[in-house]
């Protein structure tokens, strides 16, 4: 029986349904056929998994993160960020990491964070003369920081099962995340090195400083 649910699993995985529909609808099949369980209690089984109310925080996670992106906040914190280390030698690559961890309070989500950060980054680093492969792997490598900082969707997950303190496992995710910020900055200080890619010269004004200021906040 056990064969036959992975048969239909990946057998409308490869008729092009999405993976959770396809578990949905094996998993479906695989217990009509067995006939131990009744579909009334599948039902409020289901419908009793998620009525958790800490799960309400991950829609609302993503909704944040879309509006930042939507409002131009995405845009207005690379600029921020690039005012401190665009400066240095493969500055770009730093601001993603720097917008990365920001956006790791808010989001939650790993791919929300690659998503918008790389819509805004991807198309400068291009124009400034970074490699497509280097731009892509360190804004996707940036973005796994979003798990990890607070508030995070995986740590939700994992407190809501296990029974353990959404609030610690929270805390606990605060200086991992900013040391994977700092190898990742290291990492980037020696490729951007090697591959000797220009440094653009900036000066700190504070009128500039204050009007990024402004349109952050």
């Amino acid at each position: 029986m056990i064969l036959i649910l992975f048969v239909l699993l990946f057998l409308l995985i490869g008729l092009g349904f999405s993976i959770w529909t396809s578990m949905g609808i094996s998993g479906m099949i695989y217990i009509l056929i067995r006939g131990e369980v009744s579909l009334k209690i599948l039902a409020s089984t289901m419908v009793s998994g998620v009525d958790i109310p800490s799960l309400v925080a991950i829609p609302f996670f993503m909704l944040a993160g879309e509006l930042m992106n939507s409002a131009g906040i995405t845009r207005k914190l690379a600029d921020f960020a690039d005012y401190f280390v665009g400066r240095f030698r493969g500055g770009l690559a730093y601001v993603a990491i720097v917008v990365n961890v920001i956006m790791a309070g808010v989001s939650g989500s790993a791919v929300a964070d690659a998503s918008a950060v790389s819509s805004v980054l991807l198309p400068t680093m291009k124009e400034r003369g970074y490699d497509r492969p280097f731009a892509a792997s360190i804004n996707a490598a940036a973005a796994v920081i979003g798990p990890i900082i607070p508030p995070s969707i995986p740590m939700i997950f994992i407190g809501v099962i296990s029974g353990l303190s959404i609030g610690r496992l929270f805390l606990g995710g605060v200086i991992p995340g900013l040391i994977m910020g700092l190898f990742l900055a290291v990492t980037v200080a020696l490729f951007t090195r090697k591959k000797n890619y220009p440094v653009v010269k900036k000066q700190l004004n504070l009128k500039v400083f204050i009007n990024l200021m402004k349109d952050t906040t």
